[in-house]
């Protein structure tokens, strides 16, 4: 996943979970609903959303994802 600031400069790219745990050390991340719609068939889906601090334009349906996941 490609990471970018506020203005759209990028941040960072991650290839892993660990990956994405030290970069929501450093940065609070957001996302949207069509790369979250990306992160959700991952494998490790769970542990990628649980060090995401904002979700953005999302669905209903991912809205519930989230929730399911985080719990």
């Amino acid at each position: 996943m490609i990471w970018c600031d506020i203005d759209d400069k990028k941040v960072a790219t991650t290839v892993s979970t660990d990956d994405v745990f030290q970069l929501s050390r450093k940065h609070m991340l957001c996302t949207n609903g069509d790369m979250l719609a990306k992160v959700i068939l991952l494998p490790t889906a769970a542990m990628v959303i649980r060090n995401i601090d904002i979700f953005s334009r999302t669905s209903p349906a991912q809205k519930g994802i989230i929730v399911g996941m985080l719990n």
